[in-house]
């Protein structure tokens, strides 16, 4: 019977996101769930990868390079992830996530983590 209450709470973590609209919109696909913990990833890591690199992180069989990049759009449209141009080659884009999208992020990752 525990068992079941451990993989029922896992499965509604993973597919309702505890009731947070932002995080069940990040699980609501593995492309969409690599993609934001890959932006979150770099503000921790300190290393910002280009909008190449993004698409490239994320393996094929998840999603296709247009799906990926319809994905940053929407993100870009909700406000979740903000475009930068370096200012070394203006040409050259990279993306962030919000302040706010990383603390909610923050706290989801630290309470699975602690489950």
């Amino acid at each position: 019977k525990n068992i079941i209450n451990i993989v029922n709470s896992s499965l509604n973590d993973l597919y309702l996101g505890n009731n947070n609209k932002f995080i069940s919109y990040v699980t609501k696909a593995p492309v969409s769930y690599i993609l934001y913990l890959t932006l979150y990833k770099q503000y921790y890591s300190e290393i910002w990868h280009s909008q190449e690199e993004i698409i490239n992180l994320v393996p094929r069989k998840y999603g296709s390079r247009s799906t990926i990049i319809n994905l940053i759009n929407e993100g870009i449209e909700a406000q979740y992830i903000f475009k930068k141009i370096t200012s070394s080659d203006r040409r050259s884009v990279y993306y962030e996530l919000d302040l706010n999208v990383y603390k909610t992020l923050d706290e989801w990752v630290i309470g699975r983590n602690t489950q």
